[in-house]
């Protein structure tokens, strides 16, 4: 069965909104058959015009969106909430995430002039930029038990990482996700940050023939805590805090030395270095066809194709004192 419900400011009533659900298995013989199956899918269908809406909302329009998953195992069993995002409370909606409708764009004044750029890269002038990726590998977990093994795995020092996402639930074993952290601390003191840019180096992608992969649209997401490449898996990665960038990456022919593929991070690095820490990012892809993991070089690759951060900056305009004479020109951006 499904219901609708509305808040009222007070509780959640019921209302008639028009919705579709549908669920739907993947797996051999269906559930309850003892045979291997690879998960359920659930796709909620809500019309805008269900929400009292004629159209689209428009850009920079922001809902609020949570999820809970009642699950049961057994008639005799406890149910087991899942939330979305894992401090949700239903009845508060600033623990809810956020639904931005119009892709993000940076806010920063990128057209001043930068005093400098800072390249940041693993092993160059000391910096230690840590990566790892956590999933399927670059084989969908070949040899792993997909049940209690596949989320457990680790890659520590890879040379060659992979992104990956597809529709298909029961492909779930090839998925790939790719975490990454730069150090600031090489900028320069004082100043501010113009623009930043992470550059990733494609050498490969899934597929068994030529024409089987497609474009990728590959996310630069932040992170907010920190993880250990020694230890880090698909069930004990951090969450993503915000998707900041999308850039749409090629299927290749070649391998080496890599095509570059660059992602605008400038105001996730202006804010990261104004708080004094380090730009902790992931990557995931928002894929649906199959064969569409993207193979990249990690920080374990040789110097040239190791990702790396490119921030200019330029210096902070200094303080007025007591009887300066000035003009203060309003800096016009679009909202």
């Amino acid at each position: 069965s499904r219901r609708a419900f509305r808040g009222d400011g007070e509780d959640w009533v019921t209302a008639p909104v028009d919705f579709t659900a549908e669920t739907s298995w993947r797996g051999m013989d269906g559930p309850n058959s003892g045979r291997d199956a690879k998960g359920w899918v659930a796709n909620l269908t809500i019309p805008f015009a269900a929400l009292g809406l004629t159209s689209l909302p428009l850009p920079g329009t922001r809902w609020g969106v949570a999820l809970v998953l009642h699950d049961r195992d057994g008639p005799d069993l406890p149910v087991v909430h899942t939330r979305w995002p894992a401090d949700m409370d239903a009845n508060t909606p600033a623990t809810w995430g956020q639904l931005n409708f119009g892709w993000y764009a940076p806010h920063l004044p990128g057209a001043l002039d930068a005093d400098g750029v800072t390249t940041i890269r693993q092993g160059v002038d000391g910096a230690a930029v840590p990566d790892a990726h956590v999933g399927g590998h670059g084989n969908c977990g070949e040899g792993l038990d997909h049940w209690t093994e596949w989320g457990e795995a680790k890659y520590p020092g890879e040379t060659q990482i992979n992104i990956q996402n597809q529709w298909d639930i029961a492909d779930y074993p090839c998925f790939s996700k790719y975490f990454i952290t730069f150090p600031l601390d090489a900028i320069p003191a004082g100043t501010q940050v113009v623009s930043a840019t992470v550059t990733l180096y494609l050498f490969g992608n899934a597929g068994y023939e030529p024409g089987d992969a497609q474009p990728s649209a590959i996310q630069a997401l932040t992170i907010d805590d920190d993880w250990d490449e020694q230890t880090l898996t698909w069930n004990n990665a951090p969450r993503a805090r915000e998707n900041i960038a999308l850039t749409w990456v090629e299927p290749v022919d070649g391998f080496d030395p890599g095509v570059p593929y660059r992602w605008d991070v400038s105001d996730a690095a202006a804010a990261a270095y104004g708080a004094g820490e380090p730009l902790r990012l992931a990557f995931y892809s928002a894929d649906g066809e199959y064969h569409s993991g993207k193979y990249f070089w990690s920080s374990d690759a040789a110097e040239g194709v190791r990702p790396r951060l490119d921030v200019a900056w330029r210096d902070a305009p200094a303080a007025a004192a007591p009887g300066d004479e000035g003009v203060f020109l309003p800096l016009l951006a679009p909202p």
